[in-house]
């Protein structure tokens, strides 16, 4: 009877641990659980997200303005050999054209990418020398550039730079003496840089703003029934666009974890 008595108490010991230690264990297990209105619990689950995806080829227009500086050019009489200094000059006007490009996005905040434009210029600067006046019409301006961008999701903040390349239209207009009006044009080639930003609106679409400063090297025009040319410097030119671009993707929004 002893024995029988010493086994029912053994057993109760043992049940009375039990419930002790399940009572931690339930509330060391309780305490990792979410809380809350809606909350749940999936064991092994990870926070996912994505990131937009800036890889594509794309196209778009801009428009803005455009400040032009050039020093003052040289007059040459091609006769006698007389020169004479034609006073610098500056103009503003607008700037209007489109681009194309292409980008490779590398997760999680880089992009390459090269591009593209042509834009047509409205400015119009005049020089006078002391027997004609001089009339320069950029027809045209592009440039050829990489892009590097750093990305904040569907911000990108970038730098670009390359070569450029236009044309300008200059009329010799004479004063006095007989009239023999002319117009030649002479290509210039050139470099630029400036930095950008662009925010992708739409899954396809993206907005931006960018500046650019191009730099054209010299050239000189003749004017054969004058007899005479001159010699320009370098073109200082600023660029202020804001342009609207089309991408067509490839690859699917590039997905982080936690």
């Amino acid at each position: 009877m002893s024995g029988f008595v010493g086994g029912i108490i053994v057993i109760r010991r043992l049940l009375l641990a039990g419930v002790v230690i399940g009572a931690f264990g339930s509330g060391a297990s309780a305490s990792d659980l979410p809380v809350g209105p809606g909350a749940s619990y999936y064991p092994g689950a990870v926070n996912t997200f994505t990131y937009y995806n800036w890889s594509g080829i794309y196209f778009g227009g801009n428009f803005g303005g455009a400040w032009a500086k050039q020093a003052g050019a040289t007059e040459t009489e091609n006769a006698t050999g007389a020169t004479s200094s034609l006073n610098a000059t500056s103009s503003s006007g607008f700037a209007g054209g489109g681009q194309v490009g292409v980008n490779w996005f590398f997760s999680p905040s880089f992009v390459l990418g090269l591009e593209g434009d042509f834009d047509a210029l409205s400015n119009n600067t005049s020089a006078v020398s002391r027997e004609d006046i001089y009339g320069d019409k950029p027809k045209y301006l592009s440039t050829a550039r990489g892009r590097l961008g750093l990305t904040a999701d569907r911000f990108m903040f970038y730098v670009t730079g390359g070569f450029a390349w236009g044309q300008d239209r200059v009329t010799r207009t004479e004063i006095s003496g007989t009239v023999n009006n002319e117009t030649v044009t002479n290509n210039r080639i050139g470099w630029t840089a400036g930095p950008g930003v662009e925010f992708a609106f739409a899954p396809n679409w993206s907005a931006r703003l960018e500046y650019l400063y191009v730099h054209l090297d010299g050239v000189s025009y003749t004017f054969p029934l004058g007899e005479r040319s001159i010699t320009a410097p370098f073109d200082g030119i600023s660029l202020l666009r804001v342009g609207v671009n089309y991408k067509f993707s490839w690859g699917a929004p590039i997905a982080a974890r936690d």
